[in-house]
């Protein structure tokens, strides 16, 4: 976010004047600093929202907290969505009256003093020890899709086709023809798909 800021800071950064408001085409290395600043904001993000769901559970008792564990993952998304929303709503008053300057330093800011409480904080979290080495296990799918790469699939009278997973002691759900699709030509429509419950 900091590199995106600066795109809107230092002037040799952006292709257009924040005083007269005209562009000219971006030079090459203006498009270069904007790809490779939205590139570590990407990275960034997938690393932040990927981890922070697990990290967030990691910090409460399974056994205590099993009913705040239920409910955790909804209201992290809802906060989250209605953080966005929020946020979005008041970055976009704030770039419309304030300039683009004033609009990407309050996420710069905001960033800044959340990473700095993260780190200040680091010593209270509950940190569980990773049990073996994703990159390891993720080889080990490719090595092990490439091997079966020619295998055939089982053949139809396979119980369950073959391509269903039952868990120990679980009810096996097998396909029913309970569903029949019809395609019928609706003259409102072009094609139309129905499901029909037998």
């Amino acid at each position: 976010m900091l590199f995106f800021w600066l795109t809107a800071m230092i002037p040799k950064l952006s292709p257009c004047d924040q005083f007269t408001m005209s562009c000219n085409s971006p030079t090459t290395s203006q498009l270069a600093f904007l790809y490779s600043s939205l590139c570590l904001i990407a990275i960034g993000a997938g690393g932040v929202r990927a981890s922070s769901l697990p990290f967030g559970i990691d910090q409460l008792d399974k056994e205590k907290d099993a009913g705040i564990i239920e409910g955790y993952f909804n209201w992290t998304y809802a906060l989250a969505a209605a953080a966005v929303l929020f946020g979005m709503t008041i970055l976009a008053y704030i770039q419309e009256n304030f300039g683009w300057i004033v609009g990407f330093g309050f996420p710069v800011v905001f960033m800044f003093i959340s990473m700095v409480s993260f780190f200040l904080a680091s010593s209270l979290y509950v940190k569980v020890e990773p049990k073996g080495n994703v990159i390891s296990e993720c080889a080990r799918v490719v090595v092990a899709s490439y091997r079966n790469r020619n295998l055939d699939l089982p053949s139809s009278n396979v119980l369950n086709d073959g391509m269903y997973y039952c868990d120990k002691d679980s009810e096996m759900l097998m396909p029913s023809d309970k569903f029949r699709y019809q395609i019928m030509n609706l003259s409102s429509f072009k094609w139309c798909i129905v499901v029909v419950n037998h």
